[in-house]
């Protein structure tokens, strides 16, 4: 069985470990520690692929632009305490277009990949299992 990690366990972060967890071992890390199955250290070094489903809100007021600073400080650290070089790290949250090039520029010790979601949040459990489309990249 696969070991998938997540971190942020809202409803992408909780559509992600229905989806898997009848077919890989999930390890879910969130800020609130009542939706954690494990430490964030254990997510990240025990996982073959870390999906990361944290929130990247508009910043309404300032031209429409997405606010990364949560996920910047993720992916910071993850890298900080990751010792398995060979594990995935999916960006499952809301970017822009060129936002991945940027964080494998800053993060060259690890395997960033982005996946667009496209759940809604009403049916994001049944939206990711039964999804229309899957884009990596």
């Amino acid at each position: 069985m696969k070991n998938v990690g997540i971190i942020g366990n809202g409803f992408v972060g909780s559509a992600i470990a229905s989806g898997f967890s009848l077919h890989a071992n999930v390890k879910i890390y969130d800020s609130d520690k009542r939706k954690c199955t494990h430490t964030f250290d254990e997510v990240v070094n025990q996982s073959e692929f870390i999906f990361v489903s944290v929130p990247t809100p508009m910043n309404i007021g300032e031209g429409g632009e997405v606010d990364l600073s949560i996920l910047d400080q993720v992916l910071e650290q993850i890298e900080d305490v990751n010792r398995n070089n060979d594990n995935i790290v999916i960006v499952k949250s809301t970017a822009v277009p060129g936002t991945t090039l940027r964080y494998i520029n800053k993060h060259p010790k690890l395997n960033i990949v982005f996946n667009p979601e496209f759940l809604t949040e009403r049916t994001a459990r049944l939206d990711f299992i039964n999804t229309s489309r899957i884009v990596i990249g």
